[in-house]
């Protein structure tokens, strides 16, 4: 009887680690795929991956991968990536699928050149502006850093809080390249004085009144007024917007408003 208990606790044993062999192989990452939603480049995917790699090797069991470690990993070493989410894909694969964060703002700051996205984190740095298009920004608060990867300004400043408002209010209206070929420069140095400007590349200048309040219905309806007008109105003078909500008022003036402030507030 003994001998028959020890047998099939033998026997359940070797059952366990013909199980415990089998899953580590068969559950074993063997298959690392990057998949970005809103870009081809297939060298930034290989870049998602290699950097991955030191907290996602191959042979891992795909139970013991930690998605925050490589999130963190990823994103820290790759300014203009976010990454979504860790996907485990039974057996063997674990897809990165990520976004790329797009470079909406240039920043001159010490002699060098800071590439911004919409909301505020520094992409990469330059000692030469590159000629490729970007919106120049003006902050009215001293930049935090100058380092890829980190904050331009604190997310507790008013130009933090308006500039990710504007540009959502933006990106409802327009896409990132479009964009990029209406708007000139945003400058915040007014915020103190609730003033918004918006220069376009046409040459209207767009003021934004109370800009911490209806972002978006104020610039709806600027960006409405820029698209439609004619060449006159579209080249020259400035669109002034204000109220908030449904009373959004707006009205037209010849002058360049934006250009008399700068030089009366220099």
């Amino acid at each position: 009887m003994k001998s028959k208990k020890t047998l099939v606790l033998f026997l359940i044993l070797c059952f366990l680690t013909v199980l415990i062999v089998i899953g580590s192989v068969l559950f074993s990452v063997q298959t690392i795929v990057g998949y970005c939603y809103n870009d081809a480049d297939a060298n930034l995917t290989q870049n998602v991956v290699s950097v991955s790699s030191s907290k996602l090797k191959k042979g891992t069991n795909i139970f013991l991968v930690n998605e925050k470690e490589i999130i963190k990993k990823i994103e820290s070493e790759i300014p203009n990536v976010k990454v979504v989410n860790i996907e485990r894909k039974f057996p063997s694969s674990v897809y990165i699928n990520y976004y790329r964060i797009e470079e909406y703002f240039v920043v001159e700051h010490e002699n060098a050149y800071l590439y911004v996205s919409n909301d505020c984190k520094i992409l990469r740095r330059t000692e030469t502006e590159q000629s490729d298009k970007h919106i120049k920004l003006f902050v009215g608060t001293q930049p935090e850093s100058s380092s890829p990867g980190d904050l331009l300004i604190s997310s507790q400043t008013d130009d933090y809080k308006i500039t990710v408002s504007l540009m959502d209010s933006l990106s409802r209206i327009e896409n990132y390249r479009d964009m990029l070929e209406i708007i000139d420069r945003i400058d915040l140095r007014f915020i103190d004085k609730n003033l918004l400007f918006i220069k376009t590349v046409a040459g209207v200048c767009i003021e934004v009144q109370y800009p911490d309040v209806g972002m978006l219905s104020k610039i709806q309806y600027a960006m409405s007024y820029v698209n439609s007008a004619d060449f006159e109105h579209k080249s020259k003078g400035t669109v002034i917007v204000a109220g908030s909500g449904s009373k959004v008022s707006g009205s037209y003036s010849e002058n360049d408003r934006y250009s008399d402030f700068l030089s009366n507030n220099s």
